[in-house]
C-alpha cells in the first residue's frame, strides 16, 4: 500500500474514469503511458482482460475485439460503464465504483501465491454477484452428484478430499427465480478451490451477470439494446447534472483561497495492472465550522466539490460532490472526516477542490498537478 499524508492544500489523485474526456486529451496520455513503458493499446487490452473480465458480455467482448483505434477503445469504455450507470443524471457512477470496491476486496480476500484474488473461484463469484447473504464452514467434502456441477472456469480436479468447504448463500441473484448455494471447495492440484452449485444453477452462474442496459440520454432503461461499442458517445453535450453549481463556478473561476483550513490524506492500493482504488480522506477541525440550530439540533455541515481533468484540462474526468454532514457532535469540538473511494488509471491529472462551510461564509480550495505511476514498477502482478 502506497500512503501520503497532504496538508491543507497538496494532493495526489488521478482517476481511471473515461467519461466525457475529449479523444484529444487521450493522445497526450498515451503518449506518457508509452513513455513510461505501458502503450495505450496494451492499456486498454488489460482492461478487457482483468478489469471487466467477468462482467463484459460476449457480444461487448467481441465488439471490443473489432475496434482498430484507441479513440475508438475510449468510446467503448465510456459507452461501457454509461450505460450501467442507475442514475445518469448525477455525477457517480454508483455501479462502476460498486464493481471496483469487489475487484479490490476480493483481491485482498482471496489473492494466494499463484492467483489473483478476483481470478479465484470465490473472487469471480464474489465481483459478479458481491458478498453473500450467509456464509457456512461445513467439516469434510462437497457432494458431486447428477444435480450438481462445477463452475467454469475450473482446473483438473486433483481427486484429494479436502476437510471442509465453504457454502455462500444468495436469497436473490438476477435472473434467478430461487435462493441459490454455492460450494466452493479446494480440489485444485494447486491448492485452488473450485465453485459446485446445483445443475440447474451452474450455467447461469458461468456467464456474466445481465447488465440492465439503458438508452443514452434519457436514462431510460431497455434490456433488449446492448451497446457496439463503436458508436459515439451521443449524449456528450449533455453532461450528469451538477448539484452545486455554485462551488463549481469557484472551480472553474481559477480563484483560490484558504479561509477555512483541512487535511487531506490519500492511500491506494493496486487493484489491476492498470488500475488501482485510491482513498481519499479529508479531515476537517470542528471548531473551523460554524454551528447553527437546525430542528432544535445544532450542526455544522460542510460542502465538497472537486473537479479532475486530464492534464490538458480540457474536459473533465471526473467530478466530486458531497456533504460532510456535522451532527450534534460536530458542535463540541474535535474533527470529523470525509471518505471516497475512487479507482484509477496511471496518468497525469488537474485537481481542483473546494470545501464551504454551509451555515459560515468561509471556503477553502486548492488546486494540484498530480501523477500517478505505472502500477507495475510499484507492485508485482500478483
Amino acid at each position: 500500500m502506497k500512503t501520503v499524508i497532504l496538508r491543507s492544500l497538496p494532493l495526489a489523485l488521478a482517476l481511471f474514469g473515461f467519461t466525457e474526456v475529449a479523444p484529444a486529451q487521450h493522445q497526450g496520455d498515451q503518449a506518457k503511458a508509452q513513455a513510461a513503458g505501458v502503450p495505450a493499446s496494451s492499456t486498454y487490452e488489460l482492461w478487457l482482460a482483468e478489469d471487466v473480465k467477468w462482467i463484459i458480455t460476449d457480444r461487448e467482448r467481441a465488439a471490443f475485439k473489432r475496434l482498430t483505434n484507441d479513440e475508438e477503445r475510449i468510446g467503448f469504455v465510456e459507452n461501457f460503464w454509461s450505460q450501467r450507470d442507475p442514475t445518469p443524471d448525477t455525477v457517480r457512477n454508483e455501479f462502476k465504483e460498486s464493481h471496483y470496491q469487489r475487484m479490490l476486496t476480493a483481491r485482498q480476500r482471496f489473492s494466494s501465491r499463484g492467483e489473483t484474488g478476483w481470478d479465484t473461484a470465490q473472487g469471480r463469484i464474489y465481483v459478479m454477484y458481491g458478498p453473500p447473504d450467509d456464509i457456512q464452514t461445513r467439516i469434510g467434502s462437497p457432494a458431486l452428484s447428477r444435480q450438481s456441477a462445477i463452475l467454469e472456469p475450473a482446473c483438473d480436479i486433483a481427486g484429494k478430499a479436502p476437510s471442509s468447504y465453504e457454502l455462500w448463500h444468495y436469497s436473490r441473484i438476477r435472473g434467478i427465480d430461487h435462493a441459490v448455494s454455492i460450494a466452493f471447495a479446494e480440489l485444485c492440484p494447486s491448492g485452488g478451490s473450485v465453485a459446485i452449485a446445483e445443475k440447474t444453477d451452474a450455467d447461469w452462474l458461468s456467464r456474466p451477470p445481465v447488465p440492465k442496459y439503458k438508452m443514452l440520454c434519457d436514462g431510460q432503461l431497455d434490456p433488449n439494446v446492448q451497446p457496439t461499442g463503436s458508436r459515439s458517445y451521443v449524449c456528450a453535450e449533455n453532461p450528469p447534472r451538477v448539484q452545486f453549481k455554485d462551488l463549481n463556478e469557484i472551480v472553474s473561476s481559477h480563484v483560490r483561497y484558504s479561509l477555512l483550513p483541512y487535511e487531506v490524506h490519500v492511500s491506494f492500493e493496486k487493484i489491476t495492472d492498470i488500475t488501482a482504488m485510491l482513498e481519499l480522506a479529508i479531515t476537517i477541525k470542528n471548531s473551523d465550522v460554524t454551528c447553527r440550530p437546525d430542528h432544535g439540533i445544532e450542526r455544522a455541515p460542510v460542502r465538497i466539490f472537486g473537479r479532475l481533468t486530464t492534464e490538458q484540462k480540457q474536459r473533465a474526468a471526473y467530478i466530486l460532490e458531497d456533504t460532510l454532514d456535522g451532527d450534534a457532535g460536530a458542535c463540541s469540538g474535535g474533527s470529523r472526516t470525509y471518505k471516497q473511494s475512487i479507482p484509477l488509471l496511471t496518468g497525469r491529472y488537474h485537481l481542483n477542490l473546494v470545501l464551504q462551510d454551509v451555515n459560515g461564509d468561509r471556503a477553502g480550495t486548492f488546486t494540484e498537478e498530480i501523477e500517478i505511476p505505472n502500477l507495475k514498477s510499484l507492485w508485482p502482478p500478483k
